[in-house]
């Protein structure tokens, strides 16, 4: 027996130390993390301090705030584990939130423990319990973990429609927080109130209405490998990519629509095939080749991560962002009431710029606030050679190739004919109304027919492509 007690006083010291590892952040380190949809933020400690026997954490700042008015952003914001976070020497984590409360994470707490995680002393608050300690595959390699779930309560019984409620957060015991939600505007409302938007700027835009609550696939953001966007790749364009803008200048009703084609890759050449002014009240196919000239991009500063305070703007960023039918990175910039001297005035203007890569610009937003005057340029349609998608131009490209192939009948039940009248071949690919191929082919100058009996009713979507020829035609079957 006395040869079994060094051992047992030697696990029980080694369960202890297993248990003071658990860590919320690791310092030194700068882990990314992503939602559902496909929204990237990261986690970086700037500096740290001890006070008393506490030790300070201060994250990276982020302009936060309600974001409608961007007057009223605090552009020294806390990121979104707050502007400090308080470690005791029990483990205990203190998280400081928009509203002056805090956010409290036991992270040495056992399995069954509970304990109120946050209380803004109205009759809402939070419970968190450990419902399981355990392994699993993070980042290619076993970890340690914790599952905290919280329950949402208001006057002593339990909130079910709390966006919160059922949530859980999973701590691991090498990485630190692997499931995590936005701990700076926690409980994502004010004290003793509902959901409400204007006091997160991501919330705000992926929000289903103005006052809907979020899902809790945008709430919960877990930890990814990250690689940061290429700024020269933004603009990847290829033969046969057709780019559709909108440009509006407001409150002037002015608004213009320009349908580009990509002629030549080096040097870059497009094909602008039609020009609308509805001001002017102007229609034009202008002829002839564009040398096409990369516009200005704001780069990315490898130093920042998103969200993060820069001198002018914020950036945020969606990874495998699935718009235009092509899984690429989109990012954008936000401004922080920044002056523009360059239009020969200092009053503030407000811009919000995107970018996709493989796609360029695709939305810019500008506010003079002096002349409450500005405009907007939209990418509305977009197909690249390589994945071609998406509703065509009703003019522009296909009415001017009009002559070049037939396809018929359409609409059609059972079969179309397609003709062509060049000597070359070409691909075909047709795709249904939510982008999937359903079929594919090679077509040559002799008159080629597709059996469509096979597909439900519906609209499709043809495109051929091939010798700098992109040709794309809406489909309509009917059995």
């Amino acid at each position: 027996m006395k040869k079994l007690i060094p051992l047992i006083l030697l696990l029980l010291l080694a369960q202890r130390g297993f248990a003071q590892n658990w860590q919320c952040v690791r310092r030194g380190i700068t882990p990314y993390f992503i939602n559902d949809i496909h929204y990237l933020r990261g986690m970086r400690i700037d500096s740290a301090r001890l006070s008393g026997s506490d030790s300070v954490l201060f994250p990276y700042h982020s302009p936060r705030g309600r974001y409608h008015d961007s007057m009223f952003i605090d552009t020294n914001g806390g990121s979104w584990l707050g502007k400090t976070i308080t470690i005791k020497p029990d483990g205990t984590h203190y998280f400081d939130n928009y509203w002056g409360d805090t956010v409290i994470i036991k992270a040495q707490a056992q399995l069954n423990d509970n304990w109120t995680l946050f209380d803004d002393t109205t009759n809402i608050y939070y419970k968190a319990t450990v419902k399981a300690i355990d392994t699993m595959s993070i980042l290619g390699t076993i970890d340690s973990i914790k599952k905290i779930v919280l329950t949402a309560y208001k006057g002593g019984y339990v909130l079910n429609n709390d966006p919160l409620n059922n949530v859980s957060i999973i701590l691991s015991k090498n990485n630190g927080f692997v499931q995590i939600c936005d701990l700076y505007i926690f409980p994502l409302h004010e004290p003793d109130t509902n959901y409400q938007r204007f006091f997160d700027y991501f919330l705000d835009q992926n929000a289903p209405s103005i006052n809907a609550q979020p899902d809790t696939g945008a709430i919960i953001f877990h930890l990814v490998s990250n690689k940061w966007p290429i700024s020269n790749s933004v603009y990847d364009y290829h033969t046969g990519d057709i780019f559709e803008y909108f440009l509006s200048y407001y409150p002037y009703p002015y608004q213009k629509r320009t349908l580009n084609k990509v002629i030549n890759d080096n040097p870059l050449e497009v094909y602008q095939a039609i020009e609308t002014s509805s001001m002017q009240g102007i229609s034009t196919v202008v002829s002839g080749n564009i040398n096409y000239t990369y516009p200005a991009i704001v780069q990315y500063d490898s130093i920042l991560i998103p969200e993060e305070k820069g001198q002018y703007w914020f950036y945020y960023l969606y990874p495998n962002d699935t718009s235009y039918c092509t899984i690429s990175d989109k990012y954008g910039f936000k401004s922080n009431n920044i002056y523009l001297n360059q239009i020969n005035t200092f009053e503030p203007a407000f811009e919000t710029t995107m970018y996709k890569k493989g796609f360029g610009l695709v939305y810019h937003n500008r506010i003079y606030m002096g002349e409450t005057d500005g405009g907007e340029l939209t990418l509305a349609y977009a197909s690249k050679a390589s994945n071609p998608c998406g509703t065509p131009p009703v003019l522009g490209i296909e009415t001017l190739q009009e002559n070049q192939i037939n396809i018929y009948p359409n609409p059609t039940s059972d079969e179309i004919q397609i003709q062509l009248r060049t000597n070359d071949n070409y691909s075909l690919q047709m795709y249904n109304a939510v982008g999937q191929l359903v079929k594919s082919k090679t077509v040559t100058i002799n008159k080629t027919s597709i059996t469509v009996s096979d597909l439900a009713n519906g609209v499709y979507y043809i495109s051929i492509s091939g010798e700098g020829l992109t040709y794309h035609k809406q489909l309509v079957i009917e059995h």
